[in-house]
């Protein structure tokens, strides 16, 4: 069979103009992420959907593209990097038409864990193209547009699902925000099939369906009955299927350190677990990055109880992402100079803002205006943009170099179901306090309970900060594991399992980021460290 010539891939190679279709494509991925917070008051009204749907409009998404990363990462190199990503790319664009066309509760939560899922397979290929594609000296340009463009979506998600919303183009409504992503798709399917070049696959990359197959149950199971208990009033079966998410995990851990052979590969090398002080820093980024389910009960407080458009709810969020974006350009020289102080500072400071918030919410009730809540959110952003740059370079150097792929597929998988958990519970705080019959001081007050969980969960984060390791170790534990990425001693194998993370950052001034972002390592031809995304998505926002 014959390959049309318009989607034959150009046999030079040009990673500027492949790289600009691979992040539009990311970009719109992105932007997804921020644009359905905005969104939910109108999806909930259109499609009649209960507190737990929207909980699951958010939380399907992130535990799919959670669960899939690391086998998302594998596929690329098992099939190569450009057929991953264009299929990736289809399956997102057309489950960004099936989300916007879904008629039933069922139908949008569906095509939201599918969408999760295309973007697990997507997402990964744009880092390793620019490890694989770029010079070492051109390396630091393209991971700073990819950080600025991460930057870019952060901010203009909101502002643009409250546009497309409140403009309501053709009678759409909320339906638009996800049918912008299809023309988006289109075009960046036709020009990545000409312009991205080939990657050599390597079948001798295994995959573990067995452990992901588990893992996927074990994750249902544990949050299915916790979002839907509540509404259902605590059926038998749902204490049942919670309970058996604990065997469940166990059998995924027991998969994971059986000793197959060449069978597979596995999801997680256990030996990651070993370090108490990685241990710790993985809990402290559940929690940390979970805080920003903020914006999941303050979206619905300020639509549904304030009666604010969704315009004006997407534009009172912008000092958040502003904050991320200072917070992450300064997280590299604060992590490299005061290692877990960094951490614990950040913990503190987020802790002290949510409580912030939560005395301006309590406070002003429902009188509250924008300009009164743009303090704390800006204050909130920098810190978590500190954080979010900070801690995975802390907990990957306690790893040893070997273990490095395992823990950064570890860290990052750890961050997205923070989002999961702090949705599920918020969210059961919320609407458990909102009740069946609300009113606009009811949701002052479910509000400012979710904020009482988040506050209270932060600062027992910034206490555990106490566990992780001391400056001087951090650093040079993390230049050890930089130097024995770099050995050509170690085994092929040990570089090339590494899924798209990054365990160092260079301490590069004024390059441009990216909130989730960490900075690229300048690293000699051959060595396969990525970069780490510290938090692609945060209660379904990639920041």
């Amino acid at each position: 069979m014959t390959t049309h010539p318009l989607l034959a891939p150009i046999t030079r190679k040009a990673p500027w103009a492949a790289l600009a279709v691979m992040v539009a494509a990311a970009f719109m991925d992105l932007l997804d992420g921020t644009i359905v917070e905005v969104g939910l008051p109108s999806i909930q009204r259109s499609l009649h959907v209960n507190g737990a749907g929207l909980q699951w409009t958010v939380s399907a998404y992130t535990l799919a593209f959670a669960v899939l990363l690391v086998t998302g990462s594998r596929l690329g190199e098992r099939f190569g990097g450009r057929r991953s990503f264009l299929a990736g790319l289809a399956a997102f664009a057309a489950c960004s038409a099936a989300v916007a066309a879904a008629q039933s509760p069922a139908m949008l939560i569906g095509f939201r864990a599918a969408q999760g899922a295309a973007a697990a397979v997507m997402l990964p290929q744009v880092l390793t193209f620019i490890q694989s594609e770029f010079e070492p000296g051109a390396k630091p340009k393209a991971f700073a547009l990819y950080g600025m463009i991460l930057a870019l979506a952060g901010a203009a998600g909101p502002i643009l699902g409250g546009v497309l919303i409140d403009a309501n183009p053709a009678g759409l409504g909320w339906r638009a925000i996800f049918l912008v992503n299809v023309p988006v798709g289109i075009a960046a399917l036709a020009f990545g099939a000409r312009m991205i070049p080939e990657s050599p696959p390597d079948r001798t990359k295994r995959l573990d369906p067995v452990g992901t197959l588990v893992l996927v149950a074990a994750l249902v199971a544990l949050f299915y009955p916790l979002i839907e208990g509540r509404q259902l009033g605590w059926p038998t079966w749902s204490i049942v299927i919670l309970a058996a998410s604990v065997p469940l995990l166990g059998v995924f851990v027991l998969t994971q350190a059986r000793d197959r052979g060449q069978a597979a590969a596995p999801l997680v090398d256990l030996g990651v677990f070993r370090s108490r002080a990685t241990t710790a820093g993985l809990g402290i980024g559940l929690i940390l990055f979970g805080s920003t389910s903020f914006f999941f009960v303050l979206t619905l407080h300020l639509q549904d109880g304030l009666g604010y458009s969704a315009l004006h709810t997407g534009v009172t969020f912008v000092p958040f992402s502003i904050g991320i974006i200072l917070g992450s350009a300064a997280a590299a020289p604060l992590g490299q100079r005061f290692g877990r102080a960094a951490i614990a500072a950040g913990a503190a400071a987020i802790t002290l803002t949510l409580a912030s918030l939560l005395v301006v919410v309590a406070h002003y009730g429902t009188a509250l205006h924008s300009w009164q809540l743009v303090p704390s959110l800006a204050l909130t952003g920098i810190a978590f943009g500190v954080i979010s740059g900070a801690l995975a370079d802390i907990v990957l150097g306690q790893v040893p170099a070997r273990l490095a792929g395992s823990a950064s597929g570890v860290v990052s998988t750890i961050t997205q179901l923070g989002g999961v958990v702090a949705v599920t519970v918020t969210g059961a705080i919320f609407f458990g306090t909102l009740g069946n019959h609300p009113h606009p001081q009811t949701f002052v007050h479910a509000t400012t309970h979710s904020l009482w969980y988040l506050t209270v969960s932060c600062a027992a984060a910034a206490i555990g900060c106490t566990l992780l390791p001391a400056p001087a170790r951090s650093r040079r534990l993390s230049l050890s594991l930089a130097e024995a990425a770099a050995d050509p001693r170690l085994p092929p194998g040990e570089h090339a399992r590494r899924p798209p993370m990054v365990a160092v950052r260079a301490p590069q001034r004024g390059v441009a980021q990216g909130p989730a972002l960490e900075r690229a390592v300048m690293q000699p031809p051959g060595c396969d460290i990525r970069v780490q995304l510290a938090s692609l998505s945060v209660s379904g926002h990639p920041w």
